[in-house]
């Protein structure tokens, strides 16, 4: 699977950050804190981006009104930022704005009053870091939670499915499953997991390897470990989240252990944002073929600033906010409402326009219509993908060409849902191009139940 592979840490998120809201270009990405505790500026939130903010809020709303009409129900879990965490280890003459401070509680309320389901982790982490100082819930040298933060975390996601009325049906109607947790008796000596240090200046003090606990879980029926890929895929409760939702960290375990329930793990690298995530989750066939009843789509707090265009991200994830909530329109979309269309679908004559690749082998198709297409249309097919992680599509009107898209896709030859939005603000579309598409199938023009643009 495409996700697995992808699964990875911070760095290069990060790293990308740092290019857009460092403080100064002289100042160093790295914060030295009390104690050998290491913070990283572009772990914070800026009340500049508030604007930005906000709109990841709506495009939030937005996307859990569309699963709801699916009947999946979506939470959203914050990934709270370290130094909020373990504040007190931040430097002499650090100050964390006012703004930090009340950031998740007003992010989450916000979203709460849009009718989204919220819970809360940093209460719960910063009041068990405050009790147990000695057990690590963040590692000093890293940006990434411990196993016993992410143990904390699950046991918190519990209580609020179990505590709110509407998610507790949802949750307790999902088959059991009985998983078995267990410590390691020995500390774990970590020497891998600094990303922190990869970023110091060169001569900095050197940083030993941190001690910190792991633990195991285990399927209790057959005793199988979690870390053999117990858990099967399309399954009933999914996460959907960054790095730090990764098997790595311990987190989809520990929310196995604490649910009780199987939970499908889809975690992307961070450098793709929670929009690049939930997109390649959505038109994955897990989702297509067996839509879960619960999505918990974890956030890492900071990236609430960054959108789905954000300027610094990888080519392959960016995408203009509003093409990004016809995507997941058309993704979500339980059935089509067809368009009255006649459709021809031809091999190509060549490769999308700057999309020329060297000794390709790929099919390039075309797909044309009698009658003209707009904004208020999808694309849906059943399409084959062999030797390509990524399709183009493009959008023609009179031999011009009006919209390009991207789509990541699995490369395993089988056929996979396709869902693709004709366009943002276009109409008079003749003609698509399609590269990478081995196959195509069952191809239909379908039209939106809702204008999900309108305000």
């Amino acid at each position: 699977m495409i996700f697995q592979k992808m699964v990875a840490g911070f760095r290069l998120f990060f790293l990308l950050c740092a290019s857009a809201i460092a403080s100064a270009q002289t100042e160093s990405p790295v914060i030295v804190g009390k104690n050998d505790w290491l913070f990283v500026r572009y772990g914070m939130v800026h009340e500049s981006l508030q604007s930005e903010v906000l709109a990841t809020i709506e495009l939030i709303k937005k996307t859990n009104r569309m699963l709801q009409k699916a009947n999946v129900r979506l939470v959203v879990l914050t990934a709270p930022l370290k130094m909020e965490i373990y504040s007190e280890y931040l430097p002499d003459g650090f100050e964390v704005s006012r703004y930090m401070k009340g950031f998740n509680d007003a992010t989450l309320a916000r979203l709460s009053e849009g009718g989204v389901a919220v819970i809360d982790l940093k209460k719960t982490l910063r009041q068990a870091a405050l009790e147990n100082p000695e057990t690590l819930l963040f590692y000093k040298l890293d940006t990434h939670w411990t196993h016993s933060g992410t143990y904390i975390a699950a046991q918190t996601v519990h209580q609020g499915l179990s505590t709110d009325p509407g998610l507790k049906k949802v949750y307790e109607a999902i088959p059991a499953v009985p998983y078995t947790l267990t410590w390691d008796k020995k500390m774990y000596v970590q020497s891998k997991i600094r990303d922190i240090v990869n970023l110091l200046p060169t001569g900095s003090p050197a940083y030993a390897p941190e001690r910190t606990k792991k633990f195991s879980v285990v399927r209790s029926r057959d005793a199988v470990s979690e870390n053999v890929k117990v858990a099967t895929q399309g399954g009933e409760l999914v996460l959907a989240g960054s790095s730090v939702s990764g098997d790595w960290l311990g987190f989809p375990g520990a929310l196995r252990f604490a649910l009780q329930r199987n939970v499908s793990n889809f975690s992307i690298n961070a450098d793709a944002g929670p929009w690049g995530v939930l997109r390649a989750y959505l038109q994955n066939n897990d989702f297509q073929t067996k839509r879960p009843s619960l999505i918990l789509w974890e956030i890492p707090g900071q990236t609430f600033e960054l959108g789905p265009n954000y300027q610094f991200r990888l080519e392959r994830y960016k995408t203009h906010p509003q093409l990004w909530l016809l995507q997941i329109a058309a993704l979500t979309e339980t059935v089509c409402d067809p368009v009255s269309v006649k459709i021809q679908v031809r091999v190509g004559t060549g490769f999308p326009t700057g999309q020329e690749p060297a000794n390709s082998k790929r099919i390039d198709l075309e797909i044309q219509f009698d009658k003209p297409l707009n904004s208020s249309m999808y694309l849906r097919a059943n399409a084959v993908t062999k030797g390509t992680q990524q399709i183009t599509v493009e959008a023609w009107s009179k031999q011009q060409l009006k919209n390009r898209m991207n789509v990541d896709v699995d490369t395993d030859g089988i056929d996979h849902a396709l869902r693709i939005p004709i366009g943002v603000g276009i109409k008079e579309i003749s003609q698509l191009k399609v590269t990478g598409i081995s196959a195509m199938s069952d191809v239909q023009i379908c039209r939106y139940s809702e204008n999900w643009l309108a305000r």
